[in-house]
């Protein structure tokens, strides 16, 4: 039986939980790209996919709160997010859609004004409400899960701050030390952080269905998945809850491949989608 307990189920780092995202999110775009809507091998292709973005935003949210330069990690992610849409505004002549990476610098940037628990925390409006709006056909700018990144964000930062919370109100009205909190927050903080984030993540579905409800027929948004697919995305809570904290494998190649597999694959689909 002690032997049961003793099994570590948090076997993902932030490389291996990474590098899933990635692979949803082309299986994603494969379907986009190549397979004709609406059939059933579209919409599971698709499905698949929606379990990459709630990924994004936790692992986003996770080096916001780590990293010791949160600003310069945002204005990457919105470097390469913008130079993708410049693209592909002059390629169609259409109006600014966003896409991931613009999302994720948006949601980057409102957790780092967020955790800094001051006046400073109210800047992060503007990041958060260009994106929630940017779900509704009144306002100019569309991003890619608008509505939900800007939940999503929320969810996994509230989580982080409860969790921490938590820990140090036991800790300290059971008269640990602060070295014994320290150690406390070190080994088990995480696991109660993939809980909160879980179950705060579905709680920001079930408001994005009421949303999506009432916004069917006062703002409807063309060209967006139904709430009944992007509604699979809570099946990522599998991979968050085996998530340990560890960066894993890295360095400077792998890290800024991850910054141009996204616009690489994109274009390399499209490139393909135009041949065949």
């Amino acid at each position: 039986m002690s032997n049961i307990k003793n099994i570590n189920l948090k076997i993902l780092d932030n490389f291996s939980l990474k590098i899933i995202a990635i692979i949803l999110m082309t299986i994603d775009h494969i379907g986009l790209f190549f397979i004709p809507e609406p059939t059933f091998a579209y919409e599971i292709l698709r499905i698949i996919g929606r379990l990459a973005m709630p990924i994004f935003c936790f692992l986003s949210t996770q080096g916001a709160l780590k990293s010791h330069k949160p600003i310069i990690y945002a204005i990457r992610l919105l470097i390469v997010g913008v130079l993708i849409d410049a693209c592909m505004v002059i390629y169609d002549r259409n109006m600014y859609y966003g896409n991931a990476l613009t999302s994720l610098s948006l949601g980057v940037f409102a957790v780092y004004f967020l955790n800094k628990r001051n006046l400073l925390s109210l800047v992060s409006i503007i990041p958060l409400s260009i994106l929630a709006l940017s779900s509704f056909s009144f306002f100019p700018i569309r991003m890619d899960d608008g509505l939900l990144s800007a939940l999503l964000f929320v969810s996994f930062f509230l989580a982080q701050l409860v969790a921490e919370k938590y820990a140090e109100y036991v800790g300290k009205s059971s008269g640990f030390s602060n070295e014994t909190i320290q150690l406390y927050k070190a080994n088990y903080l995480q696991s109660k952080i993939n809980i909160l984030a879980c179950i705060f993540m579905l709680t920001s579905y079930l408001i994005l269905m009421l949303i999506d409800m009432y916004q069917l027929n006062q703002y409807p948004v063309e060209n967006t998945l139904s709430f009944a697919i992007q509604s699979y995305g809570v099946l990522s809570a599998v991979f968050i809850l085996l998530y340990n904290g560890k960066l894993g494998y890295s360095n400077k190649i792998l890290k800024y491949s991850f910054y141009i597999y996204y616009p690489l694959h994109i274009l390399i689909f499209y490139i393909i989608s135009y041949f065949i």
